[in-house]
């Protein structure tokens, strides 16, 4: 089975929507290349946070939703 028909077998459904938090998205990018999180936390995480989503819109891999102007 390639990839494509596992994903289609798999998330068929197209009005399932998820929603991640942007923490979330960053922490588990940066963990899987092996960077510790741990000690990233108040105003520096919050800036970070900010910048990678920002990334993450203008490279077209998330959308901001249209409900309260959430990510």
């Amino acid at each position: 089975m390639t990839d494509k028909e596992y994903y289609e077998d798999v998330f068929d459904d197209e009005d399932e929507v998820y929603a991640l938090t942007p923490w979330g998205c960053l922490e588990s990018t940066l963990l899987e290349y092996g960077i510790d999180v741990s000690h990233v936390s108040g105003r520096v995480g919050v800036h970070i946070v900010e910048d990678f989503m920002d990334s993450m819109i203008r490279s077209g891999y998330v959308s901001k939703s249209a409900d309260e102007g959430g990510l």
